[in-house]
């Protein structure tokens, strides 16, 4: 909060500028697709305690490792949704996130109920029950 509050309003004016340019960008690289399917995680499920609770900076960072892909979605403002579709060895979740054009909800939740049909993913339980 204290950094935030530091940022002069030019520096704060550039940096939002530089968010809505990557925005439309991207916005308009997909443009040509209903949906696009990425991972939604760029590691396995962490173990709790593993985020820095002292230090935000380092907390942050650890976020944009483990995230990557739904990070840079949350800036562009478009619909997205993470759906499981693989477990670990150790029985832990892991996902694809599929994105959507401006508006394209329906899409998503379409092709997001197709694709748990298919993987029977509602017939899975944790190792724990």
């Amino acid at each position: 909060m204290q950094r935030g509050r530091s940022i002069l309003a030019r520096e704060l004016s550039e940096a939002l500028s530089a968010l809505t340019a990557y925005e439309r960008s991207f916005i308009r690289q997909l443009a040509s697709f209903d949906a696009v399917l990425t991972p939604a995680l760029a590691l396995t499920p962490r173990p709790i305690g593993w985020y820095d609770q002292e230090d935000g900076e380092r907390n942050f960072a650890q976020q944009v490792l483990y995230t990557p892909f739904t990070s840079m979605l949350n800036v562009t403002g478009l619909p997205a949704i993470t759906l499981p579709v693989a477990q670990t060895a150790d029985g832990l979740p892991m996902g694809v996130q599929l994105i959507g054009r401006p508006g394209g909800e329906r899409t998503l939740l379409s092709l997001a109920a197709q694709l748990e049909r298919r993987l029977h993913w509602e017939t899975r339980r944790p190792p724990t029950w």
